[in-house]
């Protein structure tokens, strides 16, 4: 993959442009960190840490530490297009398919669909975190110069469902079918632009915590009665798992 990725892409053109920010991201295992790396730390090692893919290849070693796809935390991470950059407005472009016509039964198609979620969930989070931000800056309960935030609008772009395609279509290779899906990405960005497109700088079109369309639950999706405070006045501890 390496001799690949040297062959296509010009490292030293990205490290240079002013015309847009790269931020590329890869795990930490020993640590259990996620880092980013943009500007000048754009490059070979860098890029191929963030698809490495530990069962199929041997880690990426960077500054002596070892790298693992940055999917495994976030997949990509999205508030570095906040924090980091002057954007304003981030379109998350899903490539995984957020709504399947059923679910898979056998272990192949359960591990790919497992994969799929927990790649999801990190930028879904992100985007959250961020509507979160928006909502407090425009109602003035936060200030942007203290907090380091600013607001940002909200976009995403998700492929149609194929039910024609099971859990291994994702490492079909064949380029036919690589054309097919290339061609299918392009028609439904351009949908999306015909339907979105005046909105960009304007305003969000996606909020994941959205009750209807949304992929993050809003307040209130706890389900079930809580039972009443100890009689002693103080809350009991609460757990999550």
């Amino acid at each position: 993959m390496r001799e690949v990725l040297e062959a296509v892409i010009d490292f030293q053109t990205i490290r240079e442009s002013s015309r847009f920010d790269l931020f590329v991201s890869a795990v930490n295992p020993r640590y259990e960190r996620l880092c980013v790396f943009t500007g000048d730390m754009i490059n070979i090692d860098t890029v191929s840490a963030s698809s490495n893919l530990p069962k199929m290849m041997p880690p990426v070693l960077i500054d002596g530490e070892e790298y693992w796809d940055g999917g495994f935390m976030e997949n990509p991470s999205v508030t570095p297009l906040s924090q980091n950059s002057d954007v304003s407005d981030i379109i998350l472009v899903m490539v995984t398919p957020s709504e399947i016509d059923s679910i898979p039964k056998d272990p192949g198609g359960i591990e790919k669909r497992t994969q799929q979620i927990l790649y999801a969930s990190g930028p879904y989070k992100d985007m959250a975190w961020l509507a979160r931000m928006n909502d407090l800056l425009r109602d003035g309960k936060a200030d942007p110069d203290k907090i380091g935030e600013r607001i940002v609008n909200l976009h995403r772009i998700v492929r149609p469902v194929q039910s024609h395609l099971d859990g291994t279509s994702c490492d079909n290779l064949d380029m036919r079918f690589l054309q097919q899906q290339r061609a299918l990405g392009i028609e439904t960005a351009r949908q999306w632009v015909m339907q979105h497109g005046l909105h960009l700088g304007q305003r969000s079109t996606f909020d994941p915590r959205d009750e209807l369309n949304g992929v993050i639950r809003p307040h209130g999706f706890v389900h079930g009665s809580k039972r009443s405070s100890m009689a002693s006045g103080c809350a009991p501890a609460a757990f999550a798992a």
